[in-house]
């Protein structure tokens, strides 16, 4: 499985992108850097147990499921 990394401007763009979300927490802005990695690699969908968390960041192209409803 391939390791993923966001580029400084990716991490950029991020930084700005959760600032519209009004994301401050650092938990909250590693969950945006999680769902940032998941869109680079072009994941279709991430499970987590914490699924509100993602689902503020409002990503469109990732489905976002809790394990349960799996």
């Amino acid at each position: 499985m391939p390791v993923l990394a966001l580029l400084r401007q990716c991490e950029q763009r991020l930084v700005i992108r959760l600032a519209h979300f009004g994301v401050e927490a650092d938990e909250d802005a590693y969950d945006g850097h999680i769902l940032a990695c998941a869109r680079k690699g072009k994941c279709g969908c991430l499970y987590t147990f914490h699924e509100k968390d993602f689902l503020a960041l409002d990503d469109p192209d990732i489905e976002i499921v809790r394990p349960s409803q799996a």
